[in-house]
């Protein structure tokens, strides 16, 4: 008989539920299995409830892991946020037509996007800032290196081939002469 003095012991998780939990791909709960556990526990959660918060945080964990990868891929580095750009410098600008850029109403509409001026106007900040919208929105990047004329350097072309299918809408592409945009 167990006295009312001894404190019941919460049976810890075995390593081969952790590694089955890994194994579905539920990573996130694999790793807090005991928090989780003592959580339910103690909330005396229905089986429902359980399932619901593990289906809940594991497609939070989801989201965020894919949204990484996407600015990850991008590799955008660090810019300057539009609301920090100078309108007034260069005088011809059309600010309305940047910030309608921004919704991203174009990518939808199998559109494409060209910023075009001289050098330190701000181009690669604009594309930047719309890059970050469109992944932000869940686009996915596809970055391409151009050469001279404008057209996909010879070790590129090949690999740009198999990509032809990325490049539709919903997804962004940029490209710029001589180097990786970022976008």
């Amino acid at each position: 008989m167990i006295s009312p003095k001894t404190p019941k012991k919460i049976p810890t998780p075995s390593s081969d539920l952790v590694a089955q939990l890994k194994q579905l791909g539920l990573v996130l709960t694999a790793d807090s299995l005991d928090d989780l556990v003592a959580r339910a526990a103690t909330g005396r959660w229905s089986p429902r409830q359980l399932l619901e918060e593990i289906a809940r945080s594991e497609t939070e964990a989801a989201a965020r892991r894919s949204l990484e990868r996407r600015l990850a891929l991008a590799k955008l580095d660090r810019f300057k946020p539009l609301a920090e750009f100078e309108w007034n410098w260069p005088k011809k600008i059309d600010r309305p037509l940047i910030e309608r850029a921004l919704t991203l109403d174009f990518l939808s509409r199998g559109r494409n996007l060209i910023l075009c001026g001289t050098a330190g106007l701000g181009k690669t900040m604009i594309a930047k800032n719309i890059a970050h919208a469109a992944i932000l929105a869940g686009h996915r990047p596809v970055p391409h290196r151009l050469g001279p004329a404008g057209r996909p350097r010879p070790r590129f072309a090949r690999r740009a081939a198999s990509q032809v299918p990325f490049l539709r809408p919903p997804h962004l592409a940029g490209a710029r002469r001589g180097g990786l945009s970022g976008l």
